[in-house]
């Protein structure tokens, strides 16, 4: 996971959504690795890069939405969290607000 962490950004959307709980796996069951960081950038989507079809939180199923929405809550608890807390407060609004609506077109491709 340490290796991979710079690459979140790089994977498509459909690799985004395979690799993504792994890495929340590990962030619950290491949490002094500096992988927090990485994770906590790549939790909600960035302007530049997640336009069209490269849109990696198209994929998510409302079910997949809603426990992203619980773990980045979870996150944003954490001591220490003011460091990213930018980019984590962004992931809070977009996972409890962003309804899925191209779950279903994009599942059928």
């Amino acid at each position: 996971m340490y290796w991979l962490g710079d690459s979140l950004p790089l994977l498509s959307p459909k690799a985004f959504r395979y690799y993504l709980p792994g890495f929340v796996a590990f962030s619950l069951t290491h949490r002094e690795s500096s992988l927090d960081a990485l994770i906590n950038y790549n939790l909600a989507p960035s302007p530049s890069l997640d336009e069209g079809d490269r849109n990696r939180f198209a994929y998510f199923s409302p079910e997949e939405r809603e426990v992203m929405a619980e773990f980045v809550g979870y996150r944003s608890s954490l001591e220490g969290a003011e460091f990213d807390r930018q980019y984590l407060d962004q992931a809070v609004r977009y996972w409890r607000a962003t309804p899925n609506t191209s779950f279903g077109r994009t599942r059928e491709r």
